[in-house]
């Protein structure tokens, strides 16, 4: 399964920008069809989706750099390590989310 979030994330660890709708779709095309997955190819949908997850991260494009998106998608990114960190957090659970749209 592609996951528009996974690689949006990937790809501004990578290249310390935002990605427009365009370089999301070669980026996660060049990721899935070199890959060893079985599937080597984007869903029919691949475009819609890529648009709907820019969107979505729009309200933290908009007031977080990139580099600090970077530093908190990679502190967050293992679910093992999300969850040691929610557990020794006072405040309730938060989503990744709100986690990266809250701090600034």
């Amino acid at each position: 399964m592609w996951s528009v979030d996974k690689h949006f994330g990937d790809f501004v660890c990578k290249f310390e920008k935002y990605p427009t709708v365009d370089e999301l779709l070669v980026y996660s095309y060049n990721r899935v069809t070199l890959s060893k997955q079985a599937k080597k190819t984007l869903p029919v949908e691949a475009a819609l989706m890529a648009a709907e997850g820019i969107q979505r991260y729009a309200c933290v494009t908009a007031t977080i750099k990139p580099s600090t998106f970077k530093d908190r998608y990679k502190a967050t990114v293992d679910v093992q390590e999300r969850q040691r960190m929610e557990a020794l957090s006072p405040k309730p659970r938060k989503s990744l989310w709100v986690v990266l749209t809250s701090r600034q």
